[in-house]
């Protein structure tokens, strides 16, 4: 018998395949709309330095928590990790939400599990994703910009966990 990798063992544990993947889809309300602002925002992150950036605002939020910085040993550890994070980042903007993005979501919890960090949230750290992008230059000014990337995000987070809003 051939050997089998533990991703794989756990999605058929929990039975998840493309139906199952479809069905969570349609009980968290993520539709094609939804992934056409994801594939948007993956196009911004595209630009030069977009996703560095991104992901080192990320982990400068991250490190002012202690519990946080108490994981991180090193300086090797925090630049291997906004690596990964910046793939992980990119994963979920990409717009391809099937088999393989499953596989990569549960690889991710189990690491975060082994690291102390409970993909179940019991462990006082759940991380939800809510973003909200403005467009430029439809917006005149840099304080317009602002303003309306403000708006975005906080009707993103008031949608619920896990928004994109694009103005």
């Amino acid at each position: 018998m051939a050997a089998t990798d533990p991703i794989t063992t756990i999605t058929h544990e929990l039975g998840i395949d493309e139906a199952d993947i479809a069905r969570r889809k349609s009980f968290l309300e993520f539709t094609e709309a939804d992934v056409a602002l994801l594939k948007q925002l993956h196009a911004l992150l595209e630009a030069p330095g977009s996703i560095d950036e991104f992901t080192r605002v990320f982990y400068d939020h991250l490190l002012a928590y202690p519990e946080m910085r108490a994981l991180i040993p090193d300086e090797a550890t925090l630049e291997r990790l906004k690596k990964s994070q910046s793939a992980y980042f990119n994963g979920l903007t990409v717009g391809d939400y099937g088999d393989e993005y499953v596989r990569q979501r549960l690889h991710v919890g189990a690491v975060h599990q082994r690291v102390g960090l409970d993909p179940s949230g019991e462990s006082g750290f759940h991380v939800t994703f809510s973003c909200g992008i403005a467009s430029f230059p439809e917006t005149p000014t840099a304080a317009d910009f602002g303003s309306r990337a403000d708006e975005a995000l906080y009707e993103a987070k008031h949608a619920g966990r896990n928004r994109v809003v694009l103005k």
